[in-house]
């Protein structure tokens, strides 16, 4: 496996990451908006 491949590979992992880490984010900030209208509207 040759270095430039293996950063590649590495920089992907790493993008992957960051767009679990935001899409996880996005989950709980929708999360937290749904508990905020329901316990507003009782």
């Amino acid at each position: 496996m040759n270095r430039g491949v293996k950063t590649r590979a590495i920089r992907l992992d790493l993008h992957k990451c960051l767009a679990a880490q935001r899409f996880m984010k996005e989950e709980v900030i929708r999360f937290f908006v749904k508990i905020v209208k329901v316990g507003t509207s009782r």
